[in-house]
């Protein structure tokens, strides 16, 4: 592919769609509900003690082209990236927003560039 690439002069440079895994990073907030509290008028506000704070992680599959990202998708329930998570649930997702970002482009142009490195394991 990147004989043909030819340095931006291959015809199909604008249909190659890569596709990267990276892992986000992050913690619930308490929101300003959960954490009032009712006392009486007479009564001390109570101590509320801090905790530390759980960071959790989600891997997210980021598909984009040379226009920008085209599809993000979280892996919420999968646990890794497989061939049948990629192809039941990832694909179709990513084929129709290609279909919604340019109605007017047939698909069977498309060059999917998917990175070979050791499989990731969501946390």
């Amino acid at each position: 592919m990147l004989e043909k690439f030819d340095g931006g002069k291959f015809k199909y440079v604008n249909s190659i769609i890569t596709c990267d895994e990276t892992w986000l990073y992050y913690f619930d907030v308490p929101t300003k509900s959960q954490s009032k509290v009712c006392v009486f008028q007479d009564e001390d506000t109570p101590t509320s003690v801090k905790m530390s704070q759980t960071v959790k992680t989600r891997m997210v599959a980021v598909f984009f082209s040379k226009r920008g990202i085209l599809s993000t998708i979280v892996l919420d329930k999968q646990k890794t990236v497989t061939a049948s998570w990629y192809t039941e649930k990832c694909l179709p997702r990513v084929l129709e927003a290609l279909k919604n970002e340019r109605p007017n482009s047939r698909l069977d142009t498309w060059f999917l560039h998917q990175d070979n490195a050791p499989a990731h394991r969501a946390g």
